[in-house]
């Protein structure tokens, strides 16, 4: 029994794994990110809670917003960025950046 137990184990660790991978927001979006603007601190990034009917509309279904909450080099604001990526047949690829706005203590 024990057996079947670590099998379904592995099952959805690889299954995480690749949903991790697969979301743009988790390692392109980041890589993209750090070479458009070297130097920048990024504090937090992921899908937006948007990204259900609302964008479906957007993208015809096939896009996800990813946020971005940074700091500049030497400043102290943090700023969010909001950037678009659609999927294509070659993969995730940055549409466009939808919003910027600086942040502010609530």
């Amino acid at each position: 029994m024990l057996k079947y137990y670590i099998v379904l184990f592995l099952i959805a660790g690889v299954v995480l794994f690749y949903s991790y991978r697969a979301d743009p927001c988790n390692v392109k979006f980041k890589t993209d990110f750090v070479n458009r603007y070297p130097g920048y601190q990024i504090l937090n990034s992921g899908a937006g809670e948007e990204d259900s009917d609302r964008l479906r509309a957007v993208a015809g279904g096939r896009g996800i917003h990813c946020h971005i909450y940074y700091q500049k080099p030497d400043n102290e604001q943090v700023y969010e960025d909001i950037w678009l990526y659609e999927e294509l047949s070659s993969g995730w690829n940055f549409s466009r950046i939808v919003a910027t706005n600086e942040r502010t203590e609530e």
